[in-house]
């Protein structure tokens, strides 16, 4: 009887995430390997020599070194296999530096704040985009709250929020009334705040064309401004030279900080584009219809209606000045 043994195992890398652990240095570290991250699987056969790295060039490239400013930040990792000298694998790997003996904690800052409206609504899904930092971007909660994890000082830093969903929130035929009425210097917008949401077009006055592109919006011709954000956010510190025309000036939008040498609370005023009356509610979902005019109504006649073209005679239901309505049939 003849056995004929068979190797059929094969040469494989699989990456795994790391937690690299906070030392006792000074300054305090954490040290990885570029070995930690592999899971090797090898054939009988011997391939040869094998080596791990972090760079597909650089065969010697298998050390990493974090500090307390990257504690739990995920850094996305490539890890390459390499045989006799030649790259012959590759995987994706994270690592999490974590400092669970504390040796990080005396230097360690934050940075947060709240995002409400002029009228004090709460601003939740407000994305905080820290530039200078490479850590995930939080987002406002309900309450308009937002925090980022504990850092380092004395990095450089610019505060940059940003909203750009459901443009139609807060947004009727009302603004349109607001804005034109503005033009016409019939009834002045006033706040700063909401001569920003005026500017729908965002090119810095407002005019017709804001009226355009707000009833484009309302009618379901456009999903989204062409020309600006769902949301402006301001720095509520800032204070506006001329209030009358704030347009006219850069306010902040952004906030710089040179050195972050403490921990630091900045609030931010949202400013939703198109909603000049202010009638934005957090998590207004409810899209029926509602009356907001006490007991006035249309009339139009029940009669049947054929294929082709049919003429509704409309009446309201009582004499009243009106500046506009809006309203859905279904």
């Amino acid at each position: 009887m003849q056995v004929i043994v068979l190797d059929t195992s094969f040469t494989d890398l699989a990456c795994r995430k790391t937690f690299p652990k906070i030392l006792d240095t000074s300054p305090p570290i954490a040290r990885d390997t570029a070995r930690n991250h592999s899971i090797i699987t090898l054939g009988c056969a011997s391939p040869g020599t094998v080596r791990i790295s972090f760079n597909r060039t650089v065969i010697g490239d298998s050390i990493r070194i974090y500090d307390c400013e990257d504690v739990l930040t995920d850094f996305t990792i490539k890890i390459y296999m390499w045989i006799n000298g030649v790259v012959v694998d590759s995987c994706t790997s994270l690592a999490t530096p974590t400092d669970p003996d504390d040796h990080c904690t005396t230097n360690l800052v934050t940075i947060a704040g709240n995002i409400k409206t002029e009228s004090g609504q709460n601003v939740p899904d407000v994305i905080l985009d820290l530039q200078g930092a490479n850590m995930a971007k939080p987002l406002t909660d309900i309450n308009g709250r937002y925090e980022f994890p504990a850092m380092q000082t004395g990095s450089e830093y610019t505060l940059y929020p940003k909203q750009d969903e459901n443009h139609v929130d807060g947004v009727s035929t009302l603004d349109l009334i607001l804005i034109q009425r503005h033009i016409l210097k019939l009834q002045n917008l006033g706040s700063p705040y909401k001569q920003i949401a005026a500017d729908v077009n965002k090119d810095g006055k407002i005019s017709a064309l804001d009226i355009v592109e707000l009833r484009k919006l309302i009618l379901g011709i456009y999903e989204k401004f062409p020309s600006n954000t769902s949301w402006r956010m301001i720095d509520d510190q800032y204070n506006f030279t001329d209030p009358s025309n704030a347009l006219s000036e850069p306010f902040n939008e952004k906030y710089y900080i040179p050195s972050l040498d403490g921990s630091m609370l900045i609030n931010w005023v949202g400013v939703k584009v198109g909603d000049v009356n202010g009638s934005y509610v957090t998590n207004a979902q409810d899209n029926n219809l509602s009356s907001r005019t006490t007991g006035f109504g249309f009339l139009i006649e029940d009669k049947p209606v054929v294929d082709g073209l049919n003429t509704m005679v409309v009446k309201a239901n009582m004499a009243t000045p009106l500046a506009g309505f809006q309203l859905s049939l279904k």
